[in-house]
């Protein structure tokens, strides 16, 4: 019984097999966050290799294609299963070709199950990839948090256009990635296989009848996700006199990324304070902390704290206390 890698490529595709090595580690990243209905670009974060398959033996086809024998015409969709282990992920590489006939975008969309809506997705443009050949390609989009130990798809797909076709580079052997598989659909996505095919069985799926859920499948893609690790803020208000002061710490076990922080005060007589104080750090290392102020500020009467503070790899926390402000003095119960 041979494999729908082996089963696809026979006689189609062009493109040469190669063998690829990765660099295993870091990189910078910078990121836009919407503020108050704007997209600023922050200081970067370093990400980490997470996830990754690197060997290739085989592809699939990604997109339009025709086989001869038996004839048919496929407009096939991949995906790899994997299980993150860091919280939050930022972007994926591929070991891709394109066809020299390719001719519309290579989309890359993360999903938490194969038929559900994407995540987030992205694509890269025909004239990026090397034409007829193989080579590691970055998928970037808005990072999203995930959960550790729980099975996310990559899935890959493009226009149903004829000889509009894309390949991604796989792997038979079924040791290669142990945190999940390959996955193939041929009816756009509505249905999804990880079995073995023969000819006649790529005949009877070709209508929409391959299943979800088999598993002898042994075959995965050549890819890498990278992402960083989630971490925990906690904030403390500490000082009080004219205006007030807190700390907010990293109290988990990873670097805080794009730390934000806001103080809130309001109330005093007729509710005339309302006064905002935010701000920023970069990154915030494993149990240091950082000093903020609510600055100086006037007014008479009983007032009411808030403080919040997020990273890009952290909830929000935010605490409240009630007080008093006595022209400039604070004093909080």
């Amino acid at each position: 019984m041979k494999k729908i890698i082996s089963l696809v490529i026979i006689g189609v595709l062009l493109l040469g097999v190669l063998s690829a090595s990765a660099t295993i580690g870091e990189r910078n990243k910078t990121v836009s966050v919407p503020i108050e209905n704007k997209t600023r670009s922050v200081s970067v974060y370093e990400d980490e290799l997470d996830q990754f398959q690197l060997n290739q033996t085989d592809a699939i086809p990604v997109g339009a294609i025709s086989i001869p024998d038996p004839p048919m015409d496929l407009n096939i969709q991949v995906a790899q299963s994997f299980i993150p282990t860091k919280e939050i992920l930022t972007r994926v590489e591929l070991l891709v070709g394109k066809n020299a006939t390719a001719s519309y975008p290579y989309v890359l969309a993360i999903r938490e199950e194969l038929t559900e809506e994407n995540i987030v997705e992205t694509s890269v443009n025909p004239e990026e990839f090397e034409a007829e050949n193989f080579s590691w390609l970055e998928f970037d989009f808005d990072d999203i948090l995930v959960t550790v130990g729980q099975t996310y798809y990559i899935v890959c797909y493009t226009e149903n256009v004829t000889n509009n076709w894309y390949a991604w580079a796989a792997n038979n052997d079924s040791e290669s990635y142990t945190n999940g598989c390959a996955w193939a659909s041929i009816d756009d996505g509505n249905t999804w296989t990880n079995d073995s095919y023969s000819a006649e069985n790529m005949v009877k799926h070709q209508n929409g009848a391959a299943p979800i859920g088999e598993d002898d499948n042994a075959s995965d893609m050549c890819f890498k996700t990278y992402g960083i690790k989630g971490t925990e803020l906690a904030i403390e208000i500490n000082k009080m006199g004219i205006g007030f002061s807190a700390s907010i710490t990293n109290v988990g076990n990873a670097t805080a990324w794009e730390v934000e922080y806001s103080i809130n005060v309001v109330g005093g007589l007729f509710g005339m304070i309302n006064k905002t104080v935010s701000g920023e750090t970069p990154e915030l290392a494993v149990n240091d902390s950082i000093i903020i102020s609510s600055g100086f500020f006037f007014g008479l009467g009983a007032i009411h704290i808030t403080i919040t503070a997020r990273a890009l790899n952290a909830p929000e926390v935010s605490v409240s206390a009630d007080g008093v402000l006595f022209i400039i003095f604070v004093i909080i119960r």
